[in-house]
Protein backbone atom coordinates (compact mmCIF):
# COMPACT_ATOMS: atom_id res chain seq x y z
CA UNK A 1 0.00 0.00 0.00
CA UNK A 2 2.90 2.28 0.64
CA UNK A 3 4.02 1.69 -2.78
CA UNK A 4 0.75 3.01 -4.31
CA UNK A 5 1.14 6.00 -2.14
CA UNK A 6 -1.23 5.18 0.40
CA UNK A 7 -1.11 7.39 3.82
CA UNK A 8 -1.21 6.39 7.29
CA UNK A 9 -5.08 6.28 7.69
CA UNK A 10 -5.65 4.46 4.12
CA UNK A 11 -3.70 1.91 5.10
CA UNK A 12 -5.53 1.77 8.58
CA UNK A 13 -8.89 1.89 6.64
CA UNK A 14 -8.56 -0.46 4.05
CA UNK A 15 -6.21 -2.91 5.23
CA UNK A 16 -5.94 -2.99 8.94
CA UNK A 17 -9.25 -2.40 9.69
CA UNK A 18 -10.76 -4.94 7.49
CA UNK A 19 -8.68 -7.71 8.75
CA UNK A 20 -9.58 -7.28 12.54
CA UNK A 21 -13.05 -7.23 12.44
CA UNK A 22 -13.21 -10.59 12.85
CA UNK A 23 -11.06 -10.40 16.10
CA UNK A 24 -13.54 -7.51 17.33
CA UNK A 25 -16.33 -9.71 16.58
CA UNK A 26 -15.25 -12.67 18.74
CA UNK A 27 -14.07 -10.32 21.43
CA UNK A 28 -17.44 -8.31 21.50
CA UNK A 29 -19.32 -11.49 21.83
CA UNK A 30 -16.94 -13.17 24.38
CA UNK A 31 -16.84 -10.01 26.66
CA UNK A 32 -20.94 -9.40 26.39
CA UNK A 33 -21.14 -13.34 27.64
CA UNK A 34 -18.85 -13.01 30.36
CA UNK A 35 -20.21 -10.13 31.66
CA UNK A 36 -23.42 -11.52 31.29
CA UNK A 37 -22.82 -14.83 33.00
CA UNK A 38 -21.06 -12.65 36.22
CA UNK A 39 -22.34 -14.17 39.20
CA UNK A 40 -19.77 -13.09 42.15
CA UNK A 41 -19.26 -9.51 41.74
CA UNK A 42 -22.80 -8.30 41.66
CA UNK A 43 -23.15 -10.68 44.64
CA UNK A 44 -20.86 -9.05 46.49
CA UNK A 45 -21.79 -5.96 45.58
CA UNK A 46 -25.17 -4.63 44.78
CA UNK A 47 -27.32 -4.65 48.08
CA UNK A 48 -30.50 -2.76 46.50
CA UNK A 49 -33.14 -5.44 44.70
CA UNK A 50 -33.98 -3.37 41.65
CA UNK A 51 -29.98 -3.27 40.71
CA UNK A 52 -29.68 -7.55 40.65
CA UNK A 53 -28.58 -9.19 37.70
CA UNK A 54 -30.05 -11.95 35.84
CA UNK A 55 -27.88 -14.46 37.29
CA UNK A 56 -28.94 -13.29 40.63
CA UNK A 57 -32.40 -13.46 40.08
CA UNK A 58 -31.81 -17.13 38.49
CA UNK A 59 -29.99 -18.22 41.73
CA UNK A 60 -33.00 -16.77 44.29
CA UNK A 61 -35.50 -18.65 41.91
CA UNK A 62 -33.66 -21.86 42.02
CA UNK A 63 -33.24 -21.58 45.93
CA UNK A 64 -36.92 -20.56 46.06
CA UNK A 65 -38.21 -23.24 43.74
CA UNK A 66 -35.67 -25.91 43.64
CA UNK A 67 -38.36 -28.76 42.78
CA UNK A 68 -39.72 -27.74 39.59
CA UNK A 69 -37.27 -28.56 36.88
CA UNK A 70 -39.20 -27.10 34.56
CA UNK A 71 -39.83 -23.72 35.33
CA UNK A 72 -35.49 -23.56 35.73
CA UNK A 73 -35.20 -24.72 32.67
CA UNK A 74 -37.84 -22.15 30.96
CA UNK A 75 -35.88 -19.31 32.89
CA UNK A 76 -32.27 -20.52 32.00
CA UNK A 77 -33.71 -20.55 28.37
CA UNK A 78 -34.88 -17.11 28.78
CA UNK A 79 -31.62 -15.77 30.24
CA UNK A 80 -29.45 -17.20 27.27
CA UNK A 81 -31.85 -14.76 25.21
CA UNK A 82 -30.00 -11.77 24.61
CA UNK A 83 -26.58 -13.88 24.48
CA UNK A 84 -27.63 -15.51 21.47
CA UNK A 85 -29.06 -11.73 19.65
CA UNK A 86 -25.46 -10.65 20.03
CA UNK A 87 -24.09 -13.73 18.30
CA UNK A 88 -26.57 -13.53 15.81
CA UNK A 89 -25.93 -9.79 15.12
CA UNK A 90 -22.12 -10.31 15.04
CA UNK A 91 -21.93 -13.61 13.12
CA UNK A 92 -21.36 -12.63 10.11
CA UNK A 93 -17.83 -10.58 10.86
CA UNK A 94 -17.14 -14.08 13.03
CA UNK A 95 -17.84 -16.50 10.74
CA UNK A 96 -16.52 -13.83 7.73
CA UNK A 97 -13.04 -13.68 9.26
CA UNK A 98 -13.32 -17.32 9.19
CA UNK A 99 -14.16 -17.99 5.68
CA UNK A 100 -11.75 -15.10 4.47
CA UNK A 101 -8.60 -17.17 6.30
CA UNK A 102 -10.17 -20.72 5.37
CA UNK A 103 -10.30 -20.50 1.45
CA UNK A 104 -7.81 -21.66 -0.71
CA UNK A 105 -6.35 -19.56 -3.44
CA UNK A 106 -4.63 -21.03 -6.56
Amino acid sequence: ARIDGASEFMIFRTIILPNSIPAVATLAILTFKAQWDNLLWPLLVVQSEEMKTIPLYIVKFMAEKHTDEGAMMAVAAIASIPILIVFFKLSKYFLGGAALYSSRKG
